[in-house]
C-alpha cells in the first residue's frame, strides 16, 4: 500500500469514510504501522483515534450512515440481519434489539 489514492482505489469503503478513518488515526503513515496490528488482532487493544468513547462516539455519529451502509452489505452477504449480526460481535455482548435500538 503505497498512498492513500491507491488504497480507496483497491478498496470497496467508501472513499470519505476511509480518509477519515485515516485522519482520525493520524495521517496516512500512522495509518499504515497500524493496519496489520488491527487486522491480526482487532481494535480491542485499542489504537490511536479510536480508544476513548471521546473519540469514536463523535466519529460514529458523523459517519453513521456509512457505517451502518457497510454493516447492512456485510449482514445481506452473510445472509444475516444487520442487527443480528452486530449483537453477536463478542465484544459487545449485545441482544439484536439492542443493537438496533442504539444504533
Amino acid at each position: 500500500m503505497k498512498t492513500i489514492k491507491e488504497f480507496t482505489e483497491q478498496s470497496n469503503i467508501p472513499t470519505k469514510l476511509i480518509r477519515a478513518v485515516v485522519r482520525q488515526i493520524g495521517g496516512w503513515e500512522e495509518f499504515k504501522g497500524r493496519a496489520e496490528d488491527v487486522t491480526n488482532h482487532g481494535a480491542s487493544g485499542g489504537f490511536a483515534g479510536f480508544t476513548y468513547y471521546s473519540d469514536t462516539v463523535p466519529f460514529a455519529v458523523r459517519h453513521k450512515k456509512d457505517i451502518l451502509s457497510m454493516a447492512e452489505n456485510m449482514a445481506d452477504d452473510l445472509g444475516e440481519d444487520t442487527f443480528t449480526m452486530i449483537g453477536g460481535f463478542n465484544c459487545l455482548k449485545i441482544t439484536a434489539s439492542e443493537a438496533a435500538e442504539a444504533i
